[in-house]
């Protein structure tokens, strides 16, 4: 086992540029002393040294004197035995480096460096509630970008790598903001071409001596080129910064500062190799972008980000990163002097680590200004790492699987004509979630036929993009497995058993109707008793059989209230199928619950996976009792472990998170894995000994309370223990 795989609980320090005259070492040694902190990420250098660097372009902080913050937080650290990732800032550099070597940098077609401001408004031109004043308050004047094809990332990183190594004793380094394009979060397009020497002269070789394409065209040959190159820019220089770690000591690594955004259009299974995964979700604002990272984000996508990429990261340790500040967002400012209530930022580390990732916390500033962060911080570490023998090596129990592409997500790799995947995603976790059903996100780049046999339903959400290999997977799935296909679903095969929906995807329709074929059917069971439900903005005709149709869509209804009525002499062909264990939603009613969160669409979401599994149970747990919360449930050698968020707020799609509702008593109904008994159950919030009561292949365990969160410990023996 590589050092890698030991730490559990991170921290991260942004320094400034004036910290050196006011931060206070000796009292981050106590917080993270505390907090029981195993890792840290220290700002090094790059755009600014904290340390008395020897580089020519490399700029000490003006106020370092004869000073070494760095120096000084990283031997503190080292007292406690903390390891330690030296981290650069990237994005900008001042004007005088500019002036010294212009052809680093960014450049715009007129040939004038451009600044972070100008690639900003290009990556967030189609973000909904994005104002220029935000777009001009994300960097100042004076501060350019460098170009990742150019020697700054290329050779200027990999110098101050070498002279950190040979300086202090760290354990690897780490970037702000990268993978780029879009800093991870933000797919690529046209408007972020760069014209500096290095890029033409590549961009020339790659495409043959043309130009730049001038328009998002995922038919134009051209373009596609324009993407291969700007990906395989930022994976070239990530393996090449891991590559040099490596050698100047094999136990050193660069830690890529990625992120879980289902709509980043990174290529995954092309990304260089990583020792461990810091996944950056901040705060909701920061988990992606159109539909993904609003002001008005549900709290519950810190869980999804942490899911996207467990999806992506294979066994590498995970670790999802926290902001203790006010994190900003596309459409509102970051407070970086200002703590994130002790609510939201106790929320998002519960549900980080109840999806499996390590808790990573990110504090703006060597100097604390707002201490507020703390408390809820340190009580929630020191817990943590009181139970995390119990989060090591634990296998998920859900029996759930939600398919997800990248390409699908990118608004300029997907096909304008189709559903939006991003939202239809958002639409089955708020469903599931919703319904307390386990489930995992897995990748269509990097899953097997292993992956998907451990499940017992397959969901392929409306508007997602197959290639061959999976779409053979996802059909050897329908032959032993339930599957629930999603409107306008791109494959290059035949569907097994022609269920699959037709490519002809009509929309997008005005707000709408589907006329239910009888409400006694499972597939819309529990919902009441009427005649029509809302039905999304996307339709796709599923090959099945008339009498296998459930809904069908109603004509468009006028606007006028009272001329709201449909035709007598109307038909149209079924969207909602069932065909044996495989549900076809001819209609994005996903994504119409992702945006709108009615219930119905829910509903049917629920009912379609419940269906899909016929006689199996989709969920390995339930819940009874009031609220709302994330459920997860996990395996280890030794024991059952469930973790409980608790989500009940008025401030879900507001924020920040202020306070929860107190919820309980719950009563969780544990299934058990064959060939395992029960010998006792643990709430290990507070410790306390769970009431506990045994069924045939279950366990119910009596939780009398949640506030924040709960993690239920199920001891369990493979030796018979009498009930």
């Amino acid at each position: 086992m590589s050092w890698f795989d030991e730490p559990m609980r991170w921290m991260q320090i942004n320094l400034v540029e004036d910290d050196p005259r006011s931060a206070d070492v000796g009292r981050w040694k106590q917080i993270w002393e505390n907090g029981r902190v195993e890792g840290l990420t220290i700002s090094a250098g790059g755009a600014v040294a904290f340390y008395p660097t020897d580089l020519p372009f490399q700029q000490r902080s003006s106020f370092l004197g004869q000073g070494d913050l760095f120096g000084d937080l990283v031997a503190a650290a080292k007292a406690l035995d903390i390891r330690v990732l030296a981290r650069f800032e990237c994005l900008f550099l001042d004007e005088s480096v500019y002036e010294a070597h212009p052809d680093w940098f960014r450049t715009s077609a007129s040939a004038m460096p451009q600044t972070m401001r100008d690639l900003t408004a290009a990556m967030l031109r189609d973000v909904p509630g994005v104002t220029e004043a935000l777009k001009r308050y994300r960097v100042s004047e004076g501060h350019y970008m460098p170009c990742w094809h150019g020697p700054f990332y290329r050779e200027m990183i990999p110098l101050a790598m070498t002279e950190l190594a040979q300086r202090y004793e760290i354990d690897g380094f780490f970037a702000n903001a990268w993978p780029q394009p879009g800093a991870g979060t933000y797919p690529a397009n046209v408007a972020m071409a760069c014209h500096c020497p290095h890029c033409l002269a590549q961009w020339e070789d790659c495409s043959g001596g043309e130009p730049y394409p001038t328009a998002d065209d995922p038919d134009d040959e051209l373009w596609r080129r324009y993407m291969d190159f700007v990906s395989s820019g930022a994976e070239v220089v990530h393996r090449k910064w891991q590559e040099h770690a490596k050698s100047l000591r094999p136990d050193l690594s660069f830690v890529a500062c990625t992120t879980g955004s289902i709509s980043s259009g990174l290529r995954w299974s092309r990304f260089g190799p990583m020792d461990l995964v810091a996944n950056d979700c901040q705060g909701r604002g920061l988990v992606g972008a159109k539909g993904e990272g609003t002001s008005t984000a549900g709290v519950w996508m810190a869980g999804r980000s942490a899911k996207i990429m467990r999806a992506v990261a294979g066994e590498r340790p995970l670790f999802q990163i926290v902001g203790a500040w006010q994190c900003g967002g596309p459409s509102r400012p970051a407070l970086r002097r200002s703590a994130m209530p002790g609510q939201e930022l106790t929320t998002m580390l519960a549900q980080a680590t109840a999806n499996g990732l390590r808790p990573w916390a990110n504090v703006a500033g060597g100097t604390i200004y707002d201490d507020r962060w703390i408390a809820p911080l340190t009580a929630y570490y020191s817990w943590h790492a009181s139970i995390d023998e119990h989060l090591r090596g634990a296998r998920s129990l859900a029996r759930v699987a939600v398919v997800w592409s990248p390409e699908s997500g990118a608004p300029y790799t997907r096909p304008a004509e189709r559903p939006s995947m991003v939202d239809a995603v958002n639409g089955w976790y708020l469903a599931l979630l919703t319904a307390r059903i386990p489930f995992e996100i897995v990748s269509r780049e990097l899953v097997t036929e292993d992956d998907l046999a451990r499940f017992d339903v397959v969901v392929v959400p409306s508007g997602t993009i197959l290639d061959e290999r999976t779409t053979g997977l996802i059909e050897q799935c329908a032959e032993r497995s339930g599957v629930v296909i999603g409107c306008g679903v791109s494959t290059p095969r035949a569907w097994a058993r022609d269920v699959m929906s037709t490519s002809d995807v009509d929309g997008p329709y005005p707000p709408g109707y589907l006329a239910i074929d009888g409400m006694d059917h499972p597939l819309v069971a529990a919902i009441g008793d009427p005649d029509y439900l809302p039905a999304g903005t996307w339709r796709s005709r599923p090959k099945v059989a008339a009498g296998n149709s459930v809904g069908r869509p109603a004509p468009t209804l006028p606007f006028l209230a009272d001329k709201a009525f449909f035709p007598d002499d109307w038909d149209a062909a079924p969207v909602l199928c069932v065909d044996d264990r495989t549900v076809v939603l001819g209609s994005d009613l996903d994504a119409l619950h992702g945006v709108t969160q009615l219930p119905d669409p829910g509903s049917v979401l629920v009912n379609a996976v419940t269906v899909a599994a016929k006689d199996r149970n989709p969920s390995a747990i339930s819940v009874e009792g009031s609220g709302m919360f994330e459920v997860t449930a996990w395996q280890t050698d030794r024991a059952l472990v469930v973790h409980l968020v608790n989500l009940t707020s008025p401030d879900l799609y507001g924020g920040p998170l202020t306070w929860v509702a107190e919820l309980g008593p719950l009563r969780v109904r544990i299934d058990l894995p064959n060939g395992r008994a029960v010998t006792g159950a643990v709430l290990l919030s507070d410790g306390r000994e769970a009431g506990l009561s045994r069924t045939a292949g279950c366990v119910h365990v009596e939780v009398p309370s949640l506030h924040s969160y709960e993690v239920i410990l199920v001891e369990t023996t493979d030796e018979a223990v009498d009930s």
